[in-house]
């Protein structure tokens, strides 16, 4: 299962991350919604996915980013 984890976070497309940033910083989902509406079963893998990308966990970008919208 771990090794499962590692190659879908390095192999999931970054265009996916990206457009959960712009649905995180909206704030009308929660991380989990979020998660699979980009295609993620498991909101932890979503969460190391994302922090991989942005170097934040996905609620601390959602509060940083509030409103915001991203490219």
């Amino acid at each position: 299962v771990g090794s499962e984890m590692c190659i879908r976070d390095r192999l999931y497309p970054e265009c996916e991350i990206e457009q959960a940033a712009t649905l995180l910083s909206e704030k009308r989902y929660t991380v989990a919604e979020t998660a699979a509406l980009t295609g993620f079963t498991d909101p932890n893998n979503f969460s190391t996915a994302f922090k991989e990308l942005y170097g934040v966990p996905p609620t601390t970008y959602m509060e940083e980013h509030l409103g915001e919208k991203t490219p």
